[in-house]
């Protein structure tokens, strides 16, 4: 176990204190459940606000986004990574058949 620094990403007045800019956070968090999704292929089971904290080092700015609770994974098949991206390909399309299809 490790002690991690960090504000809830709940706490919008440590994001306004620290410079922080909303989007960036929201980018960050997509990118790091991307990641595990469909390139690790596990999931963390329990994302709340309670569980996600966000940190700024003061030296360099740069902003970490932090999980905790680790007690909950799952791990994805193959199928159904595939099947999740061509999910949210045809979201994104929008694509109205390959989504009754998948």
């Amino acid at each position: 176990m490790e002690f991690c620094e960090g504000a809830l990403i709940s706490d919008l007045k440590y994001l306004e204190e620290n410079k922080i800019n909303k989007h960036d956070v929201c980018r960050k968090v997509g990118q790091l459940y991307s990641q595990m999704i469909f390139v690790n292929g596990y999931i963390h089971c329990d994302p709340h606000p309670g569980n996600i904290l966000i940190h700024k080092d003061e030296k360099s700015g740069v902003v970490k986004i932090i999980l905790l609770d680790h007690g909950l994974y799952k791990t994805l098949e193959d199928e159904f990574r595939v099947d999740y991206a061509n999910l949210w390909l045809a979201l994104l399309k929008p694509d109205l058949n390959e989504i009754q299809v998948i």
